[in-house]
């Protein structure tokens, strides 16, 4: 039986139009999906160099504010050192790299508590555990005084200072305890005792590919955060003492008299992706000048991000008299 016109199958032309045409579909909805995941990606490496920025920014900032915190140099003289420091501030500069600094300050977190009082000049100081506190550190009791640790004992809790560096306590009665009459008790609340720690912040760019700002304490190296290959820092130094930052009190590095008069820091760091950009590998990129270090031009293919932050320094002035 013959075959109906309605029965006729594709012709070869027809066919390869089909498949042309569905070919053109899955490479548009193929070039879709790849700028897509392109988009998804970048965004990811974006978003991870955006907060390895404000992490590291976070961590300055806060110790930037606890810089000078419980160092009082009228009982804690320049001379002595905490980790090699004399200072409250340590800075370095550098117009061709990343700048670098050391702070020195009290830790923010309470290590142990006062339990006796302790007489202006006293060598012994009673806590409610000496663990923790071991010889030659320095601690802060209050917001008094600092002293260097020259002994400990577990037994009965007591603390031994270096006599050459005064003590600043004076009659400081706490809970628990009973003043001097042996009958009287105490309302006052407990002075905290904190150690003083200085702490190194620098770039470290021995791993090329992934550069990270650093924390160095007690010759202990821990990273802050990956992926950060700049920080530059400019202090504002009130050398009028008129609580005003002028255009002229900007400067990279402070003196040593001029430490205590630092009002304000800008702190600037510099962050990029993990990996380079494909599309952007040797196309020319312009990394603006930040503070002293000049405009230069790039063509790693990295993106990056630059974030800058004013921080008030409201410890540095502060030195505690009785």
């Amino acid at each position: 039986m013959g075959a109906h016109g309605h029965d006729r199958g594709f012709t070869l032309v027809e066919l390869l139009i089909a498949i042309f045409l569905g070919m053109l579909v899955m490479s548009g909805g193929y070039m879709v999906f790849q700028a897509s995941n392109r988009a998804t990606r970048e965004q990811n490496l974006d978003n991870r160099m955006q907060d390895n920025a404000r992490v590291a920014m976070d961590v300055l900032s806060r110790n930037f504010r606890r810089a000078g915190f419980l160092v009082n140099f009228t009982s804690y003289p320049i001379g002595q050192s905490v980790d090699g420091m004399t200072s409250k501030l340590t800075t370095t500069n550098s117009d061709a790299g990343p700048d670098s600094v050391s702070i020195l300050g009290g830790t923010l977190s309470t290590v142990r508590f006062l339990q006796r009082s302790a007489d202006q000049g006293a060598s012994t100081l009673i806590v409610n555990d000496i663990t923790g506190i071991n010889v030659n550190n320095v601690i802060g009791v209050g917001l008094t005084f600092s002293s260097v640790v020259s002994a400990v004992n577990a037994g009965s809790n007591t603390i031994t200072l270096n006599t050459t560096v005064p003590t600043g306590a004076t009659n400081m009665y706490y809970p628990g305890v009973v003043l001097q009459d042996n009958v009287t008790p105490s309302n006052q609340t407990p002075a905290p005792v904190r150690l003083l720690t200085a702490i190194r912040y620098q770039i470290n760019s021995a791993n090329a590919a992934h550069p990270q700002l650093e924390q160095v304490t007690q010759g202990t190296t821990e990273p802050v955060a990956e992926d950060v290959e700049d920080l530059q820092i400019a202090y504002g130094v009130d050398r009028n003492n008129n609580r005003i930052i002028e255009a002229g009190e900007w400067t990279y590095m402070p003196t040593t008299n001029e430490i205590d008069k630092i009002r304000l820091v800008r702190v600037t760091l510099v962050a990029r992706t993990a990996t380079p950009d494909p599309l952007l590998l040797n196309v020319p990129q312009t990394v603006p000048s930040i503070e002293d270090r000049p405009q230069r031009i790039v063509n790693d293919g990295y993106r990056r991000y630059i974030l800058t932050r004013i921080i008030k320094t409201k410890n540095l002035d502060a030195i505690f008299t009785l």
